[in-house]
């Protein structure tokens, strides 16, 4: 996840600010009260009688030193804050209790077991345990998998390391901290790493359904510049002046990339735009093509190829489509790959995702090979093959495969722009970006006649 500019709020989250605040009252009032630390302690006893309490309190405990607490205090407030600009706050709050219940659960369960078996003193059942390590152990781990930036994964990574003594002393003895910080690592690290993934979408994903609220009024105009440089072809740098700034619709462009936004924004519109034609939002039938450009001489030979049936040095770009003519999936390749191969990960890429309800696919003879006809039958799709007749020539509509070229014209994005950032990988995203709104307009093969775009792709171009 990119976020190229955190909003001054982040830091003025309730989170870390309020944890500070409850810590440095806890800590600078009761740190050194024995009877306070006795009950708040997260020992067998206490998680026997009241262990909600004591495991909610002992979090804001940092010890009798003020100096010491204060330290402690601001780097577990700095740790939630960069929290916070990754997962946001209830995310947030969710992973640093998992670290501090599990690590406390499992160290102590772990305890009374070496106590049932004559292992350990029965002693400490009710010793002082109290402060927030978990906590902070968990929370750095979380930090170093999914920071939002590379100096907050480094600045956790440091400090772990530096804290690594502390966390693992007492480990091979099975001591009830080192056990407790080795769970709270791991829960840290699994937890982040699970929502990494997901994280996009804790963002206010309302505003990209198309009966929630309009786009803000800077959302809109930077969507309307970046359909404007899809649609015209023009450089980053070449966008009129009516438009924002060229770098900031990029940065808008890069974040919406990394967060999975102009996917999903893709998404929803499509389902609308069948559900208006009486359709289930989820296609049954699809088709794929692919289509091959030139590619100007600035992009290099490792990111170009030849494809010799169409004599096409350059690049290509695989689509599938369902029978309405709107984009499911699209990946760009290098002109020499051959369609079978990259329809290969255009499938699996599709069928992947959760919902996907595609049982029939009509393609080209080129797209043969028992690699992707395992592909299609392990996920339950069948293939029809629509061929040429004998002796056809020209530009003539083919049954079933007259869909997909309605995208081709939207998602020619190389041949306007001769710089080689059209290729991977901001190439499939525009070609998302571009096809919302796939245009059955041009010259039809089989009439001779220009057709005008639907109604119902005009109405999507705001959105």
């Amino acid at each position: 996840m990119d976020l190229s500019r955190t909003p001054a709020r982040r830091w003025l989250s309730p989170v870390p600010w309020g944890f500070a605040l409850l810590a440095t009252v806890s800590s600078l009032t009761y740190g050194g009260d024995q009877a306070v630390n006795a009950w708040a302690s997260t020992n067998l006893a206490n998680l026997g009688d009241h262990p909600v309490e004591a495991l909610i309190t002992s979090a804001f405990l940092f010890g009798a030193d003020p100096w010491a607490s204060l330290r402690g205090i601001a780097f577990a407030g700095a740790m939630l804050a960069f929290l916070v600009i990754r997962f946001g706050n209830m995310r947030t709050l969710a992973l640093v209790a998992a670290g501090q219940v599990l690590g406390t659960l499992v160290s102590e369960g772990l305890l009374a077991a070496r106590i049932a078996g004559g292992q350990a003193d029965p002693a400490l059942r009710v010793m002082l345990d109290v402060g927030p390590s978990y906590v902070i152990v968990s929370g750095l781990a979380a930090v170093v998998v999914a920071g939002a930036r590379r100096w907050h994964r480094w600045t956790a990574f440091a400090a772990l390391v530096v804290r690594a003594p502390h966390i693992t002393s007492g480990l091979t003895t099975l001591g009830v901290t080192p056990v407790g910080h080795v769970t709270a690592l791991f829960t840290g690290m699994l937890l982040g790493w699970a929502m990494r993934s997901s994280g996009a979408h804790h963002r206010s994903l309302h505003r990209l359904t198309l009966r929630a609220a309009p786009l803000q009024t800077e959302e809109r105009s930077n969507g309307r510049a970046l359909s404007y440089l899809v649609d015209n072809g023009v450089q980053w740098t070449a966008l009129p002046v009516g438009f924002p700034y060229w770098r900031a619709i990029y940065d808008f462009f890069r974040r919406w990339r990394a967060c999975g936004y102009v996917r999903e924004l893709h998404e929803r519109l499509r389902r609308t735009a069948r559900e208006r034609v009486g359709r289930n939002t989820e296609p049954s039938a699809g088709v794929i093509d692919s289509q091959s450009v030139d590619a100007s001489e600035t992009v290099g030979e490792e990111r170009r190829g030849y494809d010799g049936g169409k004599s096409r040095d350059g690049r290509k770009r695989h689509i599938l489509t369902d029978t309405e003519g709107l984009l499911l999936e699209v990946t760009v390749t290098t002109a020499d790959v051959h369609d079978s191969k990259a329809a290969l990960a255009l499938l699996e890429t599709f069928m992947d995702q959760p919902g996907r309800l595609l049982q029939l696919v009509w393609v080209d003879s080129a797209y043969q090979g028992p690699a992707l006809a395992e592909a299609f039958a392990r996920h339950g799709v069948r293939v029809e093959v629509v061929r040429r007749s004998d002796g056809q020539r020209g530009c003539l509509p083919l049954p079933r495969r007259d869909h997909a070229p309605h995208l081709k014209k939207p998602l020619l994005i190389e041949q306007g722009l001769p710089l080689p950032q059209r290729t991977e990988p901001n190439a499939p995203s525009k070609g998302r970006w571009g096809c919302p709104r796939p245009k059955a307009g041009g010259r039809n093969c089989a009439t001779g006649h220009d057709e005008p775009e639907p109604a119902l792709h005009r109405d999507s171009r705001g959105a």
